[in-house]
């Protein structure tokens, strides 16, 4: 399991380098060749689809990571309570998990539309199945994210 999860883990934080670095290049040639008066096609389309490969990517990790958003008042309010630690963190995940099926379903259901309507984008004809696909594939890892982080802290794990 350990090693599914670090070759997982990797491959996630390998997509979001080479994500971020797309996107970087395609806005500093957006903006430098826009302004030499000659505006390449497509950089705008490659940095928006770079932008959701890293949001939904790294979503994922920040679950898996516990580094989501979290009301720390309630993590020191616990401190030295480990009953209610383990119960505050489970329903944490419990609600992670509610949201990672609800968002799959939700994509998946966008998905399916937008594989029978064919669509694609204006200028590089990027079938738009692939950033919603991407969308369905964070949400499947945030779920599974959620399901480890219940079973950590049933057997009371940080």
């Amino acid at each position: 399991m350990k090693k599914v999860d670090h070759i997982l883990i990797t491959i996630q934080r390998q997509i979001l380098v080479v994500g971020l670095i797309t996107m970087l290049v395609a806005c500093f040639l957006q903006v430098l060749t826009r302004f030499a008066g000659a505006p390449i096609k497509g950089t705008e389309e490659v940095a928006i689809l770079m932008m959701i490969v890293v949001t939904f990517f790294g979503a994922s990790i920040a679950l898996r990571e516990s580094e989501h958003i979290t009301i720390e008042i309630f993590e020191q309010f616990t401190q030295n309570k480990p009953l209610i630690r383990k119960i505050h963190r489970f329903l944490i995940a419990v609600i992670n998990l509610v949201f990672s099926v609800i968002f799959f379903q939700l994509a998946f259901n966008f998905y399916q539309q937008v594989q029978l309507s064919g669509e694609s984008s204006l200028q590089l004809h990027i079938p738009m199945t692939i950033p919603i696909i991407i969308m369905v594939i964070s949400a499947i890892l945030m779920g599974c994210y959620s399901i480890y982080h219940m079973f950590k802290s049933v057997r009371g794990e940080a």
